[in-house]
């Protein structure tokens, strides 16, 4: 009998220690996870954010000057197109009649 008691206790003893085990290992593992993934968010952030700036200010630098141009020159031109022309037929269009007017001494119509 006094072997058969001899292996409860050791059982128990077994028991305690995989027991104490788990408990360590949980409460290691759960602070190892925070605290990988507090470094590995603020270092992928770090990266992310300078390779999306890099990236973004590569693609516009091309592409977003060339595009920007492009639009500017067209409004540019459009819009100084419009313009002129409105200035110009306003101008025009009194200038001749003045000159018209003055033309026919105000009697009518001359040819």
């Amino acid at each position: 009998m006094k072997w058969l008691k001899g292996i409860f206790i050791a059982l128990g003893i077994l028991g305690m220690i995989c027991l104490g085990g788990y408990i360590v290992y949980n409460v290691a593992y759960a602070i190892g996870e925070t605290t990988g993934y507090d470094r590995g968010y603020s270092v992928g952030e770090g990266v992310g954010y300078n390779s999306g700036k890099q990236a973004g200010y590569d693609m516009g630098k091309a592409d977003g000057y060339t595009l920007g141009e492009q639009e500017g020159y067209d409004e540019g031109y459009s819009s100084g197109k419009t313009d002129g022309y409105d200035e110009g037929y306003g101008s025009g269009r009194t200038d001749g009649y003045e000159e018209g007017v003055a033309a026919s001494l105000g009697h009518g119509y001359t040819l």
